[in-house]
């Protein structure tokens, strides 16, 4: 987890498959531990909140690549 000692990154790829609010914060954490140009994958987000992920990782510096949708879920890459 993000909270360990040990987890200082930086880390070339990042994944969190949970629900937006938990992404929403853990968000600035992952910033801070991804190296220059990291990956991150978000799913477990629902598709209605598609807009409000995408804006939330801009907001902490993530760029969207690729939205993937099945079902009501959605999946983000984002670097």
């Amino acid at each position: 987890t993000l909270d360990h000692p040990q987890a200082n990154g930086p880390f070339v790829g990042l994944l969190a498959n949970i629900l937006l609010i938990t992404i929403q914060e853990l968000l600035p954490r992952m910033a801070e531990v991804a190296a220059p140009g990291a990956w991150l994958i978000a799913s477990g987000i629902l598709a209605e909140r598609t807009d409000e992920a995408l804006v939330s990782l801009v907001t902490h510096g993530f760029k969207p690549e690729q939205v993937r949708q099945e079902g009501e879920w959605i999946a983000i890459l984002a670097k």
